[in-house]
């Protein structure tokens, strides 16, 4: 009882559509650097923390979205849609603006070693949460039990989903600032 393939390739479909979204608009649009300054202005914050911090801030950001994400699957798969897109329209933004201002060195530095494990969370998270939004459909439509289906998400969210969350925020507070400045230097 998981998710078909398929729900996790219109995932990780969603989320390439979506970064190709972003580069284009970071490319295309003159309003592009006030629009990544605002998305991201309410984290500036983070950057007075000290890394113990930073972690615990991340960690907690993306577990409580991820959960929220699968929990919300329910409503026909909307939110862990709108989840997924908004994060990889952010992410191709993020990569083109940094990549032609500083060099893709930095942007890779900046994403990869931690975005392997939070990216795995985030696809595997929007999976069950359109695996949900189905379950549900079913639930309504057929009288389907849906309880063995949340039961089974909540427990890769656990099993599966927070560890990779907890090692991506680790890599993201001490090692991805260490990386980015290596590549600045």
């Amino acid at each position: 009882m998981k998710p078909s393939k398929y729900y996790y390739i219109l995932a990780v479909a969603i989320f390439i559509v979506a970064i190709a979204s972003g580069m284009i608009f970071g490319k295309n649009f003159p309003g592009a650097d006030e629009y990544a300054e605002n998305s991201f202005a309410p984290f500036g914050f983070l950057k007075n923390l000290s890394p113990f911090f930073i972690f615990l801030i991340i960690f907690l950001n993306n577990t409580i979205k991820t959960l929220i994400m699968i929990l919300l699957g329910f409503l026909l798969g909307i939110y862990p849609f709108y989840f997924i897109a908004t994060n990889g329209f952010l992410l191709g933004l993020v990569m083109i603006m940094v990549g032609d201002r500083l060099g893709y060195p930095v942007v890779i530095a900046g994403i990869l070693p931690h975005g392997i494990f939070e990216l795995t969370a985030l696809i595997i998270g929007t999976a069950y949460g359109f695996w949900l939004g189905v379950r549900f459909a079913k639930k309504i439509r057929f009288r389907y039990p849906f309880r063995p289906y949340l039961n089974r998400a909540l427990a890769v969210y656990l099993k599966i989903i927070l560890p990779l969350l907890f090692v991506a925020a680790v890599i993201e507070a001490w090692l991805t600032p260490w990386l980015i400045n290596l590549t600045l230097d």
